[in-house]
């Protein structure tokens, strides 16, 4: 008697467990393996007699589908013998063994009662602070032009580089002070 295999993929786990649960209901397969392959997709694989593959293989993609996580579903008839496609088969757990996890011991430094060694302190250096009073300029700016402004010129009336008064125009517009209409700057 030959082994066939039989893959569901889906997005998400509950679809895979979905799949799983009907597969192993519909027939008479064995779950071998589950693999969670990245952005989601998890594939479930049983193997089995031929006919018992496929009807597994149809019930887990008809429950897939019923939670909305389907992806895709394939069967292989009897593969070569000599091929292992599984390295890591699920492995069936013995009930009466108890789960046994490593001891890891951890050296512990006692802690000293003396004052903590002060730290040298990094020197910081200062922006320059912006006038607070640009976002003020640039209203009043506004304000005289009746058929607004464009950005270049208003960098060019206040003396400022292009970029900083573009992400001070964004907060003015953010801040509902002025509106832009395609490449002109109007106050509210």
């Amino acid at each position: 008697m030959s082994l066939s295999y039989g893959f569901v993929e889906t997005q998400g786990l509950i679809g895979s467990v979905e799949a799983a649960d009907a597969m192993l209901k519909a027939a008479n397969v064995r779950l071998i393996h589950k693999t969670e392959i990245g952005f989601g997709l998890v594939t479930v694989f049983v193997e089995g007699e031929l006919g018992a593959v496929q009807s597994a293989v149809d019930a887990g993609s008809a429950a897939a589908e019923r939670v909305g996580q389907f992806v895709t579903s394939h069967v292989i008839a009897r593969p070569f013998n000599e091929a292992d496609f599984f390295q890591n088969k699920v492995e069936e757990k013995d009930e009466s063994e108890e789960p046994t996890s490593p001891v890891v011991e951890a050296k512990l430094k006692p802690i000293s009662k003396s004052a903590p060694k002060p730290r040298p302190q990094k020197s910081v250096k200062k922006q320059e602070a912006k006038p607070a009073d640009l976002s003020s300029q640039v209203l009043q700016s506004l304000k005289g032009k009746e058929n607004g402004a464009k950005l270049n010129e208003l960098a060019k009336e206040l003396n400022k580089e292009l970029s900083e008064i573009r992400i001070l125009l964004k907060q003015l517009i953010d801040q509902d002070k002025i509106e832009k209409v395609q490449q002109r700057y109007y106050l509210l």
